[in-house]
């Protein structure tokens, strides 16, 4: 060990020997959500306006329902709705509008690094 490496060999070395390529994992990386609610206060308004009627709906809203609420005619909301989809933001699965996966609430803990560190 170098003056240079103080903690090559000591408790930091072999945390981030364990942590490896995932403590590198950023905003970047493709585990990271696409869709943001900054991204969101970007949309046009009219893509807004369907975004947070699906993000507010206390069930998933069918297309039908989603056009009620906005007074939209239903073809107007299936083209918003291929906008939103290719954004990343909203998706159609089984009838219903849905937050796209990437506005889920993910339960795991970042790059695993609590998991890694139990072993010390």
């Amino acid at each position: 060990m170098s003056a240079s490496e103080p903690t090559a060999g000591g408790l930091f070395g072999r945390i981030a020997g364990r942590l490896g390529d995932d403590a590198d994992a950023g905003p970047s990386s493709a585990a990271a959500p696409s869709f943001s609610m900054a991204d969101l206060v970007s949309l046009p308004a009219e893509e807004a306006a369907l975004a947070r009627f699906v993000l507010r709906a206390t069930e998933p809203p069918t297309v039908e329902q989603a056009a009620t609420g906005l007074q939209w005619a239903v073809d107007e909301v299936h083209r918003v709705i291929g906008l939103l989809s290719a954004a990343g933001a909203v998706e159609l699965v089984g009838g219903v509008l849905r937050p796209a996966g990437s506005w889920r609430i993910q339960r795991r803990q970042p790059a695993g690094i609590w998991s890694r560190l139990a072993d010390l």
